[in-house]
């Protein structure tokens, strides 16, 4: 008993000291020109506490840099990095990060990595890109729910601005006019997929995949599939143009799922291992936005003919014997989603945009999920196909004030059907000449076991 209350006020008095360290971390900006070098570097910390875990699961340092630089007057060199360190995650002092396996203290202790590194070359009226650069054709005021084109980082929850959390990819877009249109050729090279925690880190993401077999005597969870062949890669085309006004824009891809799909082995033993593919998925997008002078709207709508559902779990395993654990001999692989879909998203977004302080984004979004399965009941009974028809929306928005000197306030929420739940993320924010200070909280709530927020209901926090 001795031994736990020394540990737990140890692990209170450790994260009291990251905290005030990281209040006392000014932030600084530095500009400066060295040699044809535009420089812009910034300090960034973060504290976050999770009371329904009661612990503290964030004390975050970053380190920031923007770099430019004009090789030639049509020739420019564009780098962002980002360097982590997440305090919570080392080893000592013991208790610290307890909460956490080793997988997930190496994935999260430490990073740095290009945020961009880019060449722009301007060649007539042809722009070229080429490099690691953060791709996204779609217009989201919530990018952490659309996971249509852009991979995003989810390890947090999918918190955060689009800059931090879209995840950058090699990739080459040429952009050029003709027949009175815009043409915009993507090439990415190495696909990039959404970023899953590699265990459990508090945010729920594993916690839902392990209770979906409680019978299996171990599941292991294989990290997800990676790309490494020309072939893997993938393409796309956008068409834009600007009609009195009204701008309107069409795309086509050829790329993999940004979410997994699930697929299940047995092993002899009744364990299980958890397999997470990316399989292709083709895209077609239309779109049209319209901005006046106080209010914009945006209609949107993106269809995938052939997509591997993400997940699955309870219906297909369900049909397992209740004492056999997962152990079926004669079964050595079986897909949690034998089926596909068919899925066809509309958007509408409003903005007003007309006060010099007060800004409102918002949109709608409206999925049909048309499903074509194939049971397989493990048994010899015949295959039987079925189609069904699912609905679901979303509606989220922005709302920010800069009517108070210095002061910023904001507030972004998500509330998701048919099965309801919601976020909620309001912040205030001070700025200083040099410095900001800010304060807020994620919170998700969630009225059923089955709406999108459940795994993650007990992964609210409060932030600073």
């Amino acid at each position: 008993m001795k031994m736990v209350l020394v540990r737990k006020y140890c692990c209170g008095f450790f994260s009291m000291i990251s905290l005030l360290a990281s209040l006392a971390v000014p932030l600084k900006y530095l500009q400066a020109q060295e040699q044809g070098w535009e420089i812009t570097t910034k300090a960034r910390n973060f504290s976050s506490y999770m009371p329904d875990r009661e612990r503290w699961r964030h004390h975050r340092y970053e380190l920031l840099g923007s770099f430019s630089k004009k090789i030639s007057p049509k020739l420019s060199l564009i780098a962002d990095l980002r360097s982590r360190l997440e305090t919570t995650m080392l080893s000592y002092p013991k208790g610290v990060n307890a909460h956490y396996d080793k997988a997930v203290r190496e994935d999260e202790m430490f990073e740095g990595e290009f945020r961009q590194l880019y060449v722009d070359a301007l060649l007539g009226e042809t722009v070229l890109k080429f490099g690691w650069q953060q791709v996204d054709w779609t217009n989201s005021v919530a990018p952490n729910t659309v996971d249509v084109t852009t991979p995003v980082d989810l390890r947090d929850g999918g918190f955060g601005e689009a800059s931090d959390i879209i995840v950058p990819v090699p990739a080459l877009l040429w952009n050029h006019s003709g027949l009175g249109v815009s043409w915009e050729w993507l090439w990415i090279v190495i696909p990039g997929v959404n970023r899953l925690p590699k265990g459990s880190n508090g945010y729920g993401y594993y916690e839902s995949l392990r209770a979906g077999r409680s019978s299996a005597k171990n599941l292991e969870i294989k990290e997800q599939q990676r790309f490494a062949k020309f072939s893997d890669g993938e393409f796309g085309l956008r068409l834009s143009k600007t009609i009195s006004g009204l701008d309107i824009s069409a795309f086509a891809l050829n790329i993999h799922q940004r979410s997994p799909s699930l697929k299940i082995d047995f092993q002899s033993d009744g364990s299980e291992v958890l397999n997470q593919n990316h399989p292709r998925s083709p895209l077609f997008g239309l779109g049209f936005a319209y901005a006046g002078d106080d209010v914009a709207l945006r209609l949107y709508s993106y269809y995938e003919p052939h997509r591997s559902p993400v997940s699955a779990l309870g219906r297909v395993l369900s049909v397992l014997p209740p004492n056999s654990g997962g152990a079926l001999p004669q079964i050595q692989e079986i897909e949690l989603s034998p089926y596909f879909e068919r899925r066809l998203i509309y958007g509408l977004g409003l903005d007003y945009l007309g006060g010099s302080d007060f800004k409102w984004y918002s949109e709608m979004l409206l999925t049909e999920i048309f499903r074509y399965e194939t049971d397989t009941e493990l048994s010899a009974l015949k295959l039987e196909n079925k189609r069904r028809h699912e609905e679901s929306s979303q509606f989220s928005f922005l709302l920010t004030n800069e009517s108070f000197d210095s002061w910023l306030l904001s507030l972004r929420s998500t509330l998701a059907g048919p099965k309801f739940g919601y976020t909620l993320s309001p912040e205030v924010k001070y700025n200083f000449s040099d410095t900001s200070l800010a304060t807020g909280a994620n919170l998700l709530y969630s009225v059923s076991e089955k709406s999108r927020y459940e795994p993650f209901k007990n992964s609210n926090q409060i932030y600073i």
